[in-house]
């Protein structure tokens, strides 16, 4: 890889289709990978500016006793009023992008050449236009589901429910540069994961 080049490489997927498994395997191959639901609890943190806009916009219920936002409450307000989850992520969205870019731009001054922001909502929050590529993991939507069930606990119904309300794997890999098919074992999407980040240093043809 030409060490000049500084590449910021976006993961995304569908639930269930393995993105925590490749970047698990980026991490321990010794690159930054930052992740979106993470960055997204640190802007809405007691005291951070978006959870005061927060209860501005939706009132006092949004918090819990403690001053921490009610996630229970605002995935069930969410669901009552799709136009929710719009107000909301008009609030989150810039600043998870602003934060994921000031920890991008740290870790290149650090010297890293290859940094990966991990984003299930990435198109979603339009974060591609600062990435220089995607990668998508995909699998089929049997295994998505299967997998949805036996992390979380649901049902088939509930886990179909949250893959009907994402943005379709289709349009995900049509805006992707790069996809990882996660459809076999745990080893096999290792091995794929291990194989794109040669090619990504520059170590294969």
């Amino acid at each position: 890889m030409d060490a000049k080049k500084k590449r910021w490489i976006g993961i995304t997927g569908s639930i269930g289709a393995g993105k925590s498994t490749v970047s698990r395997v980026f991490a321990e191959s010794g690159y930054p990978v930052f992740s979106a639901d993470e960055i997204a609890r640190e802007v809405v943190a007691p005291g951070a500016p978006a959870l005061a806009e927060i209860t501005q916009a939706f009132g006092p219920a949004a918090l819990m006793p403690n001053g921490t936002l009610d996630r229970a409450w605002m995935r069930a307000a969410i669901a009552q009023d799709p136009g929710m989850r719009t107000k909301l992520e008009a609030i989150t969205h810039p600043r998870i992008r602003a934060r994921s870019r000031e920890l991008a731009d740290a870790a290149f001054a650090k010297g890293a050449g290859l940094v990966f922001y991990e984003a299930p909502l990435l198109f979603e929050a339009k974060s591609e236009t600062a990435l220089d590529a995607v990668i998508c993991v995909a699998a089929s939507e049997a295994n998505r589901i299967a997998r949805t069930v036996k992390r979380d606990g649901s049902s088939p119904t509930q886990a179909k429910a949250l893959l009907d309300a994402q943005m379709p794997q289709e349009e995900k890999i049509r805006r992707s540069q790069m996809v990882i098919w996660n459809d076999g074992s745990e080893d096999l999407v290792i091995a794929e994961a291990r194989k794109l980040l040669a090619a990504l240093e520059g170590k294969t043809p």
